[in-house]
C-alpha cells in the first residue's frame, strides 16, 4: 500500500495505482528485489522467470567446507503445506519438482569451519537454496527452519544481483545490493581480499568499492582502480611470504570491511 501511495504522488495518477509483484524472497532473506508498474510490465517479466531469463544470484554464508569449489546442485523437492517445509525425495516422487542451482565457493575459514557462497539459482523452488545445502550437511548460518549454526540470528542469506530485460526496451538490466555490515555478515571471513581474488567478477569488485566510499567510481577511473587491487593482492603475497612482518590493514566503513588477513 505504501509503494502505491508513493508512485500514485509522484506520477500524480487519478484512481488506483498498479504495483505487481512478479517474484519473491523467503521472510527472513534480504536482497534486491523488482515490482513491475503495469500489468503489461508484470506479465512480460513472469514470462521472462518462466523462460528463465530472469537471473537471480545470491550470497550465503554456510557451515563446513565443500570438496569442489565449484558445482551444480539438482535434487527433487517435495513441498509439505502443513508446516511450509520442503524436504529432498526421490526422483518421481509424486508432486517432487526438479531444483537446480549452481554454487561457487568464495572463501572458506578453517577456524571456524564456514564458507561463504555465490549461487545461481536455475530454477525457484520453495526454500531451494536452503533445504538443498542443508540436505548436504552444509546449512545457512541463522537458518533456524532447517537447523543452521547461529541460533536467533538473522539468516545468512542475500540476493545480491537481479538481471531482467527491461519489459520495453528490451535492454538488460542489472540490479545490486550487498548485505550492511552487521549481524549475520559481521564475521571476518567476508572481510578478506579472498573473496575478491576468488571469485567476484571486476565489475563486482568496482560496485563494492562504489558502496565502500559512499559514490559511483567514473570510468577513467576503473584503472585506477584495478591498479590499487593489483597492488593489495601483491602485499597480501610479500606478507605471507614474510617479505613484511608488520601486518597491514585498510580502514573502512559500511557494509565490506576489507583486511589482509
Amino acid at each position: 500500500m505504501f509503494f502505491r501511495l508513493v508512485r500514485k504522488e509522484k506520477y500524480n495518477k487519478p484512481g488506483d495505482v498498479y504495483l505487481g509483484l512478479v517474484h519473491r524472497l523467503d521472510r527472513p532473506v534480504g536482497g534486491v528485489m523488482v515490482f513491475a508498474k503495469t500489468s503489461k510490465a508484470a506479465s512480460r517479466l513472469s514470462e521472462q522467470v518462466r523462460i528463465k531469463e530472469f537471473k537471480k544470484t545470491y550470497l550465503v554464508i554456510v557451515n563446513g567446507k565443500f570438496d569442489k569449489n565449484k558445482g551444480i546442485l539438482e535434487d527433487y523437492l517435495l513441498k509439505n503445506e502443513k508446516n511450509n517445509m520442503s524436504k529432498v525425495v526421490k526422483e518421481g516422487t509424486k508432486n517432487s519438482k526438479l531444483a537446480s542451482l549452481d554454487y561457487e565457493v568464495l572463501k572458506y575459514n578453517e577456524e571456524i569451519n564456514l564458507s561463504v557462497l555465490k549461487i545461481n539459482l536455475h530454477t525457484g523452488r520453495h526454500h531451494q537454496i536452503r533445504v538443498q545445502l542443508s540436505s548436504r550437511n552444509h546449512s545457512i548460518y541463522g537458518d533456524q527452519k532447517y537447523g543452521g549454526r547461529g541460533h536467533g540470528k538473522q539468516i545468512a542469506l542475500w540476493a545480491y544481483k537481479l538481471t531482467i530485460k527491461h519489459p520495453i526496451t528490451k535492454e538488460e538490466m542489472e540490479f545490486k545490493c550487498l548485505p550492511k555490515y552487521e549481524g549475520s555478515w559481521k564475521m571476518k571471513i567476508l572481510a578478506t581480499v579472498g573473496a575478491f581474488a576468488l571469485g567476484l567478477l571486476s565489475e563486482d569488485v568496482v560496485w563494492i568499492f562504489s558502496n565502500l566510499i559512499g559514490k559511483p567510481i567514473e570510468e577513467e577511473a576503473m584503472g585506477c582502480l584495478c591498479s590499487g587491487i593489483f597492488a593489495l593482492l601483491l602485499l597480501l603475497l610479500l606478507e605471507r611470504l614474510k617479505v613484511f612482518t608488520k601486518r597491514a590493514s585498510i580502514p573502512a566503513s559500511g557494509c565490506w570491511n576489507l583486511i589482509l588477513s
